[in-house]
């Protein structure tokens, strides 16, 4: 069954910019089902078209809280595949680089902290970046 495309207004910040052709996709897992949505920004004005839809019914979580990894796992996997399949024409074989997650919050927790690299007054570099996220990931409270 061919799907027509859909296009839809996001509400996005107005210094949240765009770059028209950029996906973007919405993963949203709960207890009862997961769904994986993916858009390409379809011009200056942040629109998206939708290009591909996966859904199935969860597995592994119960009232919010993951009891089975693996049949998260896998059930994450298929709905997510079944959404890049759709979207397979525009996408390009090119990976999902941008993600919103949606989980449930009640077990969830935020901490904020502040990390500090030496960059000895160089040009910030992607290595940089990569051992400040490092150094931040250690320090993350482990429960």
């Amino acid at each position: 069954m061919k799907r027509d495309r859909q296009s839809f207004q996001p509400s996005m910040k107005k210094n949240t910019s765009r770059i028209p052709g950029s996906l973007l996709a919405a993963l949203d897992i709960g207890t009862t089902k997961i769904v994986c949505i993916i858009g390409r920004v379809s011009d200056d004005s942040n629109s998206l078209e939708i290009v591909g839809v996966g859904h199935q019914a969860s597995a592994g979580i119960k009232s919010g809280a993951v009891i089975d990894i693996d049949a998260a796992e896998v059930a994450i996997r298929q709905t997510v595949q079944t959404a890049e399949n759709m979207a397979a024409s525009v996408m390009k074989s090119y990976p999902l680089r941008n993600v919103v997650l949606s989980v449930p919050g009640i077990h969830s927790k935020s901490q904020i902290d502040s990390i500090d690299i030496q960059i000895a007054g160089h040009e910030v570099t992607d290595n940089d970046i990569m051992r400040a996220l490092a150094k931040a990931q250690d320090g993350v409270e482990k429960d």
